[in-house]
């Protein structure tokens, strides 16, 4: 599926995902890095006040920083905050990290107002895993809400609880959770505001449904009539349907765009559900 496929619907973690963190920021149980740090690239203060986790940077050169909690490594989780922009330049990049080990990480972030996009860090090289991409979903001056999901390789990213992004890699496998922020210029100065920050972790003996789809998703069967292999579009990637039935695995409770030729239709289904469309 591409960045671009058109979801209608919300992201809610799974009900067999046990909730096994939650932070409010009333106080710091967790450990929250806190205090005045001074590197070669920037000096930040991060402070928990007002029930917020609060970040402030200078930048004496271009770079960036994570912060996480007192945590266990996660290996399949769903991860959710709120984030506020207090003062920052445009080029500001912030969200939050996941699989974090050492100083390789996953990034999830906003940029450039109404942009998101999604890196990773490992063995000191950057990849682009998800391309900067402009959303509407995206509230400039207001919180937003950053949801991750994660299962093996596989990640489904979310703002305001609506599908922007999803992409498989496999270059970590396991981590921590927190917040980032980078800067790109000498001199760049960002205030950001951290809050309601949670994950979820699967229970393994609940996450196959009783029809053999994955925890979270759903079946649509394709059933071809005709003798003739066909080719249609499911989120945009060419999906070629041989005669006889053809299985799918779709994310639950959002609406997948499929193409039949010129004909454009969407489907969804309850998590575990089922769908079947007849080709001739």
């Amino acid at each position: 599926m591409t960045a671009n496929a058109r979801f209608k619907a919300t992201l809610a973690a799974p009900s067999y995902w046990s909730l096994v963190f939650r932070e409010t920021f009333d106080s710091n149980e967790r450990s929250w890095p806190t205090g005045s740090n001074s590197s070669q690239r920037m000096l930040t203060n991060l402070s928990i006040k007002d029930g917020k986790y609060h970040a402030e940077i200078q930048a004496y050169r271009g770079g960036i920083i994570t912060s996480n909690p007192s945590m266990k490594e996660l290996t399949d989780f769903y991860l959710t905050t709120d984030v506020l922009v207090i003062d920052a330049p445009m080029s500001t990049s912030y969200g939050v990290v996941f699989r974090k080990s050492g100083d390789n990480f996953y990034f999830f972030y906003i940029y450039n107002g109404n942009n998101f996009a999604v890196r990773a860090l490992h063995q000191g090289e950057l990849f682009v895993l998800v391309e900067g991409t402009r959303s509407e979903t995206i509230q400039s001056g207001r919180i937003n809400i950053l949801s991750v999901s994660g299962e093996g390789a596989h990640f489904v990213f979310f703002i305001n609880g609506n599908y922007v992004a999803e992409m498989d890699d496999d270059r970590l496998k396991s981590g921590k959770a927190g917040f980032a922020v980078a800067l790109d210029n000498a001199g760049d100065r960002a205030e950001i505001e951290f809050d309601d920050f949670e994950i979820r972790e699967s229970v393994p003996d609940q996450a196959i449904c009783p029809n053999g789809a994955p925890a979270g998703q759903w079946i649509l069967y394709v059933v071809k009539s005709g003798p003739e292999n066909e080719t249609i579009l499911i989120e945009g990637k060419p999906r070629i349907i041989h005669p006889g039935k053809n299985k799918y695995y779709l994310l639950s409770n959002v609406d997948h765009s499929i193409q039949i030729g010129s004909n454009s239709l969407s489907s969804s289904a309850p998590e575990c559900g089922e769908n079947t469309l007849e080709l001739p």
